[in-house]
């Protein structure tokens, strides 16, 4: 009965990984983010925070969730895209290694992903953002496929925390979490 309530304890977490998930993007959320503005922008007031009013052309910084807001009523184009290419280099990467080796993506790429996968909704970019989710959806799979391998080896390799972000280190966590515990139960003694 121990090793059964053993058990419930430790694969309890994995069921927290939706609410670690959102608070990350609510951090991205909180970001800034540089735009450019479309049309002359009168002062905005919302809560505690204020834009200054901003003339058509001008690039300004504003927290992320208020460009989704500007974004989709088109009032402003952002200006930090570099995220799509990122993500096309990150997949040529990752077909390249190993099934071993991860390249290094920054800890704000998923939340970034998204974002702009929001920005595609619009009818006239379906295609771009059909081609967006294709290369985001290999990409993953890929570093699921060696972040598994990766968590079942006795000793991980001591730099993977810098090299994956948040998102994936809480995968990684759970999973490796996991296999120590299965690997306790199946072997006894000799499962450490």
């Amino acid at each position: 009965m121990e090793t059964t309530m053993s058990w419930m304890k430790k694969t309890s977490g994995v069921f927290e990984l939706e609410s670690l998930l959102e608070d990350m993007d609510y951090d991205n959320k909180l970001r800034i983010v540089k735009v450019l503005a479309n049309q002359d922008l009168a002062r905005i007031e919302n809560g505690s925070y204020i834009l200054e009013a901003t003339s058509k052309g001008s690039t300004i910084e504003v927290p992320r969730w208020l460009a989704e807001i500007l974004s989709s009523k088109r009032l402003v184009t952002y200006q930090d895209s570099d995220v799509q290419l990122e993500l096309y280099k990150a997949l040529s990467r990752e077909k390249i290694q190993g099934s071993l080796q991860l390249s290094p993506l920054r800890n704000d790429f998923y939340p970034q992903i998204r974002a702009l996968a929001a920005l595609y909704q619009r009818d006239k970019e379906r295609e771009e953002r059909e081609k967006l989710a294709v290369a985001a959806r290999d990409l993953i799979t890929i570093r699921i496929r060696k972040l598994l391998s990766l968590a079942a080896l006795s000793v991980p390799p001591v730099d993977i925390e810098g090299q994956i972000p948040k998102e994936e280190r809480v995968l990684f966590e759970r999973v490796r979490d996991l296999v120590k515990l299965w690997r306790e139960l199946a072997l006894g003694d000799m499962g450490a």
